[in-house]
């Protein structure tokens, strides 16, 4: 199959780090589907995806709480006090209720 060029625009420098991120991501998980041992595609695609997601998940939170903080800062003291104080434990809410997710055995055979 031949590349296919798209052209994005994002917002921020920020985003344009996650998105090329994220698509060396893809790259490396598509190499790593061709080499993994047969019979455990899955498992090692699977453990990549949860190791490097939750790694870019992590990314894109800490961008979106900052970018909000910015934002706090411009309106004033009191209201980004209250801001940084619910954006933290957000953040702590991901970071504890992130778990791996089962597929079961319905996918045991690749």
């Amino acid at each position: 199959m031949s590349p296919i060029r798209i052209i994005l625009e994002v917002n921020y420098p920020e985003e344009e780090v996650l998105v090329r991120q994220h698509h060396a991501f893809l790259q490396e998980m598509s190499e790593l589907a061709l080499i993994a041992p047969s019979g455990h595609i899955f498992d090692v695609c699977e453990e990549a995806v949860l190791e490097k997601g939750k790694e870019h998940n992590r990314r894109i939170l800490e961008q979106t709480v900052q970018k909000r903080i910015e934002s706090l800062e411009k309106k004033g003291p009191a209201e980004d006090l209250r801001m940084r104080s619910i954006c933290v434990n957000l953040h702590r809410s991901v970071l504890i209720s992130t778990t791996p997710f089962n597929f079961g055995s319905t996918y045991e055979k690749f």
